[in-house]
């Protein structure tokens, strides 16, 4: 049952990876300033991208667990309730991590990761105990918590970004979607009179 709720929600995993990907030689290749506040733009849209599925998957869970594994599962979906929170503050988690790898300080990572396992062997003893899955995925809540936190505040301190600059969507990243959709309305509208034309 943990299993099935984690499964789901590693797909999450999938946007902070693919925009960490796509940062790691950008944030190499630009000053500290730069770099910095790239990775913070980068974190803010990948923070949105993964709330909004994290809602829909949240949302849609209770209908699409028992149709995709059987009525069996359906003890999932709470376990996944609790565990969506985790991920959303794991991609932050990620997306930062990503960026002081570019700048050869993955250490940082590295400690922070290191102390959040430990974290949660620990809570995982205390709480599978008493509480069983339940137990487990709020040990996970907590550990990726503290990942999101100790991460967060590193990268405020290292780069003094305001941790706004990593959090608070802004009228200007909705703006660059409409920009964006707009442009792709107009290739595809080229695109359709080329070939009708």
């Amino acid at each position: 049952i943990y299993a099935i709720a984690i499964g789901v929600l590693n797909r999450l995993k999938l946007i902070p990876l693919a925009l960490a990907d796509a940062l790691f030689p950008e944030v190499a290749g630009r000053s500290d300033e730069e770099g910095a506040a790239l990775a913070a733009r980068a974190t803010r849209h990948g923070l949105l991208g993964v709330s909004l599925v994290a809602v829909g998957i949240a949302v849609l869970a209770p209908v699409l667990v028992p149709l995709a594994f059987g009525e069996t599962y359906r003890s999932a979906v709470p376990v996944l309730w609790i565990l969506t929170p985790g991920m959303v503050m794991l991609a932050v988690f990620l997306l930062l991590g990503r960026y002081f790898m570019a700048i050869n300080r993955q250490q940082i990572s590295i400690s922070i990761q290191a102390f959040a396992l430990a974290l949660n062997v620990g809570l995982n003893l205390f709480l599978i105990p008493r509480h069983g899955i339940t137990g487990a995925a709020i040990a996970s809540l907590i550990s990726y918590g503290i990942e999101f936190v100790v991460m967060a505040t590193s990268f405020v301190v290292s780069t003094r970004q305001p941790l706004s600059e990593c959090l608070v969507f802004k009228r200007s990243d909705a703006d660059f979607y409409v920009s964006r959709i707009r442009q792709l309305r107009s290739r595809l509208k080229n695109r359709n009179e080329s070939e009708n034309g």
